[in-house]
């Protein structure tokens, strides 16, 4: 669908592939840019084979939100890579700073990233009142079960009435049945 990229178009807390950071992006292929272009034929690739070592590091990948701005309630998109159902993340612990040293947890979340070319969601995640600058997904396991881990896009949006209103109508979508799609499709055409 679109309407999560018209989101991050309109209301996304990273803008700029420049404030994401991964401590294992993989130097042979991927690139931040690829969370914020709206592709899913290109992505962003964490290490792997001879980048990762041992292989035994948890890969994460951060969102800075900019000097000055900070999140307290959020939601976060991803779309996974096509032409590969491989190194989805499944299980995510969600972490937020102010100094980019000391995280606290903010959520553990499972995500719907399987081997189908379905997006994820997260509901509303809130911080008990704390913004935070820095937001960081670690990957506890992957759909695959290896350390490394792909994504076409990962967006951040605030949780504004605006905001939630739009991620409410896009769930509402997305579990429409496929005659229910085809006939909001019909209708909207019209």
């Amino acid at each position: 669908s679109s309407l999560p990229y018209a989101i991050q178009q309109a209301y996304g807390l990273v803008t700029d592939a420049a404030n994401y950071y991964s401590n294992y992006k993989s130097e042979a292929e991927g690139s931040y840019e690829a969370l914020l272009d709206n592709e899913i034929t290109s992505f962003f690739h964490s290490a792997y084979g001879s980048e990762t070592g041992d292989g035994s590091n948890v890969h994460y990948i951060q969102a800075n939100l900019g000097e000055g701005n900070s999140v307290d309630e959020f939601y976060f998109y991803m779309a996974p890579r096509s032409g590969n159902g491989n190194n989805r993340p499944v299980n995510i612990t969600v972490s937020g700073s102010n100094d980019n040293e000391t995280y606290t947890k903010i959520a553990d979340v499972t995500t719907t990233l399987d081997g189908t070319m379905n997006p994820y969601l997260s509901d509303k995640l809130g911080t008990d009142g704390t913004n935070y600058q820095y937001i960081l997904l670690t990957v506890n396991s992957t759909n695959t079960g290896t350390v490394f881990f792909t994504l076409s896009e990962l967006y951040f949006f605030p949780a504004t009435n605006d905001v939630t209103a739009l991620v409410e109508s896009y769930n509402d979508f997305a579990t429409l049945s496929i005659t229910e799609t085809a006939m909001f499709d019909a209708a909207t055409a019209l």
